[in-house]
């Protein structure tokens, strides 16, 4: 969704015909507000992706040759959307970087990560539809505090955190569906029965 659209959608339930300057820097602010906020409240499929990064040892040490734009959430030996056998790689990130464990023996890994949140600008084409009515709604509840309005300010706060929660339960219910296998290995213990004997 572009900028444009979702300051019409914003507009037509303001029941304003135009924003004058004021109203465009405060619609701008608080779109990067809000929807910061909401891109770290779950992991969104729609933000999601897998990438092969290369890896490069030197002084014992093993670390991935490109810069990691977004948030990393694992690291994997194989890629899991398409290899069960997949499993996940111990990993410490420094800055934009990340180093593996000493001596891994395979020449690249797969990150899972969720794309980094970059505020947007009144040229920005890419606001996430999934997010639309949430945004809409929780720049009318800023809109009317800053207004001085806090009673319907409340009302349109609840209701933009209900848009977002259904987008959430969303998320959770398909969850299971868009995981990635992965393979885990499960070691035998061993376990003793005391008996007490009289």
């Amino acid at each position: 969704m572009t900028y444009d659209e979702l300051e019409q959608t914003f507009q037509a339930q303001a029941g304003l015909q135009t924003l004058d300057a004021t109203d465009k820097f405060f619609f701008l602010s608080s779109l990067n507000l809000h929807a910061k906020d909401a891109w770290h409240r779950a992991k969104w499929p729609e933000l999601l992706s897998v990438t092969e990064h290369n890896v490069s040892s030197s002084g014992g040490f093993t670390n991935i040759t490109s810069s990691i734009t977004g948030d990393v959430l694992a690291v994997y030996d194989k890629n899991p959307w398409v290899d069960i056998s997949a499993n996940t790689i111990n990993y410490t990130l420094m800055g934009d970087k990340i180093a593996l464990q000493p001596r891994y023996p395979n020449s690249s890994v797969f990150i899972l990560e969720k794309t980094a949140f970059v505020p947007y600008t009144d040229s920005s084409t890419n606001i996430p539809e999934f997010l639309e009515a949430y945004l809409a709604s929780a720049i009318l509840s800023s809109f009317f505090r800053g207004d001085g309005n806090y009673e319907k300010a409340g009302v349109e706060e609840q209701r933009s955190e209900e848009f977002l929660l259904r987008q959430i339960d969303r998320v959770e219910r398909t969850q299971n569906q868009n995981a990635p296998l992965v393979g885990t290995y499960y070691t035998n213990s061993q376990s003793r029965q005391i008996f007490q004997t009289t």
